[in-house]
């Protein structure tokens, strides 16, 4: 077996669409001087060497060297596709099409290593500048710089078989690449929590309790901090304002005011914090301001007619070069098949631009929202009810964090059906820059627990929970909520997502240990990194974090809010 075989091997772990596929061997199989057997492939009718060149061949070692093929968007040129194609049909079978292109360069680094090739050759080859850009590369992708790649007779501990002709190469290989293949694809295993015990936290500010005027809140929905935590920034949607505060709970600036007017609001329900400032997203457009307070300027959202489908957008970020990421906004009754056609479980996330004449929409990625509607449709002897809808309690629909600093919306997919989570990162052009995936231990959902949820909905639906004029008998309520109701055994390995200032995602458990909820931290772009589990008070809510605090809001007996800050304290083994 020679080693285009082997290789083989490796594509056979990432599946996908033909095009997909194809993209996957065109990379794999390029003409790669040194590497023999690769110079004349053909893949699926495609000459993988052919419009390679562009011109600009160096003399490398001897030989001729042809630009490689490395990235996304290399591959989709040559395959007259768009890039964010092949990372969402990637993403859909479950792996990382950019991740599988640079476990590809490595194999082919390893192949020329083992055929006795220098480093600085091997670089050069495989279109890196220099042998650190080649070494930066590898210790991203194993943890370890290309200089350390070297001749030993132990594959497994040191990823490369040695100075070996390609012929003792290839019985590595064949025990190796499925190895590299599932890296490439699943990505990512959870840490081990047993031994560690969970960071805790204790409040040590809370704004609005021992200060009057400014800091009576309203309704709080947002919180969010400054990365070093000196300002504190929070929304109060029907008060139409946002204030900033700093941490001991000086007030610094207050913006806003209801109205349509410069720097008012409709009803904002989001805060974006950047270097030049803050931005506050409100209804049809984002109002920008400076780090003092002082008014910067609006952003309107696309025009109204710019739909998908004939659905209208809500744009969800605002990205540094003015454009957009939005998804489209489905009525819950045409979501749930109320009105003739099949009911919606799935949305695009959608990146919105000027074009040249007109607006361009491309899809980023799309959400499975299945499971994330409870929708009680009225039945035929029930005339006065029109329907009742809500969202799942025990949803396992996909949430969403977006980041429009970088650009990126982070996706966590939770419908696994074993407690385990996946989370992914992705840029504007559907290319998937990171991902990681948690395997929990699952929560089973306990019968009293739903009996009780059915209780309470059932109450609510027919008019009985002071919701509302009654509209039904509970007799009448219980088996239609019954019949709308999801309740997943184990539940969802994540309840809730909150992307942090800190540059983590922290994602909330169905887990309770008598008066504290179970949460996870994982830092951003690095899919190796220890993972904190944290303990919260039930009654608090997190909406931001730094490395020292969490920030949320906690709401007394009398429905009071206050903002409050809390010091994490580290578990200790």
């Amino acid at each position: 077996m020679g080693f285009v075989e082997t290789v083989a091997l490796f594509l056979d772990a990432c599946p996908g669409p033909p095009l997909a596929r194809t993209g996957l061997g065109m990379a794999a199989l390029q003409s790669v001087e040194g590497i023999p057997g690769l110079q004349t492939q053909r893949t699926h009718g495609v000459d993988t060497r052919a419009g390679l060149n562009t011109g600009n061949e160096n003399l490398v070692g001897g030989a001729r060297h042809v630009p490689y093929l490395s990235s996304v968007a290399g591959v989709a040129k040559r395959l007259r596709c768009r890039p964010a194609y092949l990372s969402r049909a990637s993403t859909r079978h479950g792996y990382s099409f950019s991740r599988a292109l640079r476990w590809i360069r490595l194999l082919h680094g390893m192949a020329l290593r083992a055929e006795g090739f220098r480093v600085d050759t091997v670089a050069l080859r495989l279109g890196f500048s220099d042998v650190s850009g080649w070494s930066r590369f590898t210790k991203r992708l194993i943890g370890r710089p290309s200089g350390s790649i070297h001749c030993t007779a132990s594959a497994h501990a040191h990823l490369c078989p040695g100075r070996m002709t390609l012929h003792r190469l290839v019985p590595w290989v064949i025990w190796c690449v499925p190895l590299l293949a599932t890296a490439a694809c699943v990505t990512d295993y959870p840490a081990v929590f047993e031994a560690v015990k969970p960071w805790t936290t204790q409040a040590d500010v809370s704004i609005g309790e021992i200060h009057a005027g400014d800091a009576a809140f309203a309704t709080v929905t947002q919180v969010r901090t400054t990365w070093d935590g000196t300002k504190v920034f929070v929304l109060e949607p029907y008060e139409a304002r946002v204030t900033v505060w700093t941490p001991d709970g000086r007030l610094l600036a207050d913006v806003g005011g209801r109205g349509e007017g410069p720097g008012e609001f409709i009803v904002p329900y989001r805060v974006h914090i950047d270097a030049e400032g803050f931005y506050v997203r409100d209804q049809r457009r984002f109002t920008l301001f400076e780090p003092g307070g002082g008014l910067l300027g609006t952003v309107p959202d696309p025009p109204p007619a710019l739909s998908f489908r004939g659905f209208r957008l809500r744009a969800e970020a605002l990205l540094e070069d003015d454009s957009f990421l939005a998804v489209p906004v489905i009525p819950p009754s045409v979501a749930a098949g109320w009105r003739g056609d099949d009911a919606i479980d799935s949305v695009p996330v959608l990146h919105v631009r000027h074009g040249p004449r007109s607006w361009i929409m491309d899809t980023v990625v799309v959400l499975n929202t299945a499971n994330a509607r409870l929708s009680v449709r009225p039945s035929g002897g029930q005339s006065g009810f029109q329907g009742f809808h809500s969202g799942q309690p025990f949803g396992d629909h996909d949430l969403t964090y977006y980041d429009p600093a970088n650009g990126s919306v982070v996706v966590l997919r939770r419908s696994t059906g074993d407690g385990s989570v996946e989370v992914a990162e992705l840029a504007a052009d559907g290319d998937v820059t990171w991902q990681r995936r948690l395997i929990l231990e699952p929560v089973p959902l306990v019968q009293s627990r739903a009996e009780e949820l059915i209780g309470t909905l059932t109450r609510v639906v027919s008019g009985d929970a002071a919701t509302g004029p009654r509209q039904m008998s509970g007799e009448a309520a219980r088996p239609m909520v019954e019949e709308a109701l999801y309740l997943p055994n184990p539940l969802p390995g994540a309840s809730h997502m909150v992307g942090t200032s800190a540059g983590e995602v922290w994602l909330e458990t169905f887990e309770r240990i008598d008066t504290l909820t179970a949460w996870y931290a994982i830092r951003r772009g690095n899919s190796s990194s220890p993972v904190r589990r944290v303990l919260l008070p039930t009654g608090f809510a997190l909406h931001d974090a730094t490395s020292t605090h969490v920030w949320g809001v906690r709401r007394d007996s009398l429905g009071v809010n206050y903002v409050e800050r809390r010091q994490l304290i580290a578990g200790q083994e």
